[in-house]
């Protein structure tokens, strides 16, 4: 890992996916129910909203993660660092808008919107991420990287749970957006490496594989 900087870059990344996706995991839900308000609309209760919503963002996915297979060359390094860097830039101004609006519109297109981003960042990511694993060590480095996803979750729930009790829901959300800001000069330094050989051609094959099953559902 060390002898890697785009590895070592990858890595750093997964910390602040864990900071940044806690609080919104743990937080949309109770937005759109104390800050948003459900429009009262026949029959439908909350758990019959957010089960639409839920599967509109789940079809809404798996459509842009097909368009995204389509598109991203995940062989090609510079190709999927500017990918990552445009989605992950995209997110975060999608989620400080979902966590400032008050309009049941506008907060069920941005949640929509930022969970398609989400799932659709993750594919590319891992892809990519194989790709820079030497055969040897590909079990223990995939390890450590949700490792470094789990602390990020757990450094940063706390911190944005705070800003949720102390200030707001909004400002909370605000703050998961906010945070993963460092992704982007991740990425753009990624972008400026020598971009590393496939591991192998293994790892080239795996990485395809995992942008299409997830492309199938």
């Amino acid at each position: 890992m060390r002898r890697s900087p785009i590895l070592l870059t990858l890595l750093g990344v997964a910390a602040f996916y864990g900071m940044s996706s806690e609080g919104f995991d743990r937080l949309w839900e109770a937005h759109i129910l104390l800050d948003v308000h459900l429009p009262a609309l026949g029959q439908l209760n909350p758990v019959l909203w957010f089960s639409i919503i839920l599967i509109a963002a789940q079809l809404l996915s798996i459509a842009s993660t097909e368009l995204a297979r389509r598109q991203v060359n995940t062989r090609n390094h510079v190709a999927v660092a500017r990918a990552l860097f445009a989605i992950n830039a995209l997110l975060i101004v999608v989620v400080i808008i979902f966590g400032l609006t008050v309009s049941f519109p506008l907060a069920v297109a941005a949640y929509l919107m930022a969970d398609v981003l989400r799932t659709t960042r993750q594919p590319i990511y891992l892809a990519w991420l194989t790709q820079a694993i030497d055969a040897r060590v590909r079990a223990t480095v995939l390890s450590i990287s949700s490792q470094l996803d789990a602390f990020g979750q757990i450094a940063g729930g706390p911190v944005i749970g705070a800003i949720g009790s102390l200030r707001s829901i909004r400002a909370a959300l605000v703050a998961t957006g906010v945070a993963l800001t460092p992704a982007l000069l991740l990425f753009a330094r990624a972008a400026r490496l020598k971009e590393a050989p496939l591991a192998d051609q293994v790892a080239a094959d795996v990485a395809t594989t995992v942008v299409e099953e997830v492309a199938e559902g």
